[in-house]
């Protein structure tokens, strides 16, 4: 009987202590995670997403939401969280996120390599850590290849800077 309750002791403890610990930081991991994976759903970015970040996700009608989780061409290469600032149920994380670009998904060639500067908003509600917004610092692109960038490129870019939260964060 004492082999019995001191096998369930530890198991217990085992279980507990692999258990996700619910914080502000774990919520980002786990969403810059789901962002880098393909077949995301809509429904799923909503629960991990509150206010400005939400509302911008829930609008959006199913082509522009079908751009915003294609991710088949890129590839996560390092993420690290430099600065946390969080206050009562409020936290701004600065965090770098590092990934490739393919481009040509068939031959998997690494056209651009980018590195990001974000700092992400996440807020308490109900127990739950969520993204409620996230912004850009500052952007670096690295290319094997010529860059080549027209007015009509110029403006392109200035629009989808403007939806780079929607971008992977």
């Amino acid at each position: 009987m004492k082999q019995m309750t001191f096998i369930l002791l530890v198991f217990s403890t085992l279980i507990i202590s692999c258990r996700k610990e619910k914080t502000a930081e774990r919520a980002l991991i786990d969403f810059i995670s789901y962002r880098f994976q393909e077949n995301q759903s809509r429904d799923a970015l909503l629960e991990q997403t509150h206010g400005r970040l939400k509302n911008l996700i829930a609008e959006m009608d199913e082509v522009e939401f079908k751009k915003y989780a294609s991710v088949d061409k890129l590839q996560k290469k390092s993420f690290k969280i430099v600065l946390e600032n969080c206050k009562a149920d409020i936290c701004f994380i600065t965090y770098n996120l590092s990934y490739v670009d393919f481009k040509d998904d068939k031959k998997r060639e690494a056209k651009f390599n980018i590195e990001v500067k974000k700092i992400a908003k996440i807020e308490k509600q109900n127990e739950n850590w969520l993204i409620s917004d996230v912004q850009n610092v500052k952007t670096y692109i690295n290319s094997k290849e010529k860059i080549n960038i027209t007015d009509k490129d110029i403006l392109e870019k200035d629009l989808e800077d403007e939806e780079e939260t929607k971008g992977p964060n």
